[in-house]
């Protein structure tokens, strides 16, 4: 064989070298193809994945009779839920849980928080009762902690168990906002009041 036969190889030769070059093409594709379609489902996976996330969760449907119970009966449900009886322990306090913690109902609640206020700077007149300046001057003394729970009860996100306190402390007659003789500190009814808004300290 020539030197120039070994520098140009024969038909025959290119021929078979080509289909070895096609073969192998093949080979690498037919190897790649399923690293392709598993990459394709792990990312199809995690873009289901993501979409799940994103959406909101759906709301459970809550009989019409619990949703009544929970208004009709939201005095002394509030005050099971301020004791600390948790609403996972029955549907109906978990109802009126989620009812309190509405930022309706909250933002209605520090408005009659700030309404106190604003009567105690109001200024005595005869028409007010003797027994109501010892309650006046106790709201006055407190007008910190009180704002400071009225910014609790506004804040994104509230536990129940403070709403429901606050919804107590400020609906009880015989509690220390309105009855001059009831024992309980004003002020440190509200300090466990505005910790047991905190969720993170509730």
């Amino acid at each position: 064989m020539s030197i120039e036969n070994l520098d140009h190889p024969s038909g025959r030769e290119s021929a078979h070298a080509m289909h070895v070059v096609r073969t192998n093409k093949r080979t690498a594709q037919n190897i790649e193809a399923p690293k392709r379609s598993r990459s394709l489902e792990a990312n199809l996976a995690l873009a289901n994945l993501a979409i799940m996330s994103a959406r909101p969760p759906r709301s459970t449907h809550t009989p019409l009779h619990i949703l009544v119970s929970a208004r009709l009966f939201g005095g002394s449900l509030d005050r099971r839920l301020a004791e600390g009886e948790s609403p996972a322990t029955s549907r109906l306090l978990a109802t009126r849980a989620q009812l309190i913690v509405s930022p309706m109902r909250r933002q209605a609640l520090a408005q009659n928080w700030l309404s106190l206020l604003e009567l105690s700077d109001e200024p005595v007149t005869f028409m007010m009762l003797s027994n109501e300046l010892p309650v006046r001057q106790r709201i006055i003394a407190n007008e910190a902690l009180i704002r400071t729970l009225v910014a609790a009860l506004m804040a994104p996100m509230s536990a129940p168990r403070g709403v429901a306190m606050a919804r107590t402390l400020v609906g009880d007659g015989a509690g220390p906002i309105y009855f001059k003789d009831c024992p309980d500190d004003l002020a440190h009814c509200l300090q466990e009041t505005i910790l047991k808004l905190n969720p993170l300290t509730a």
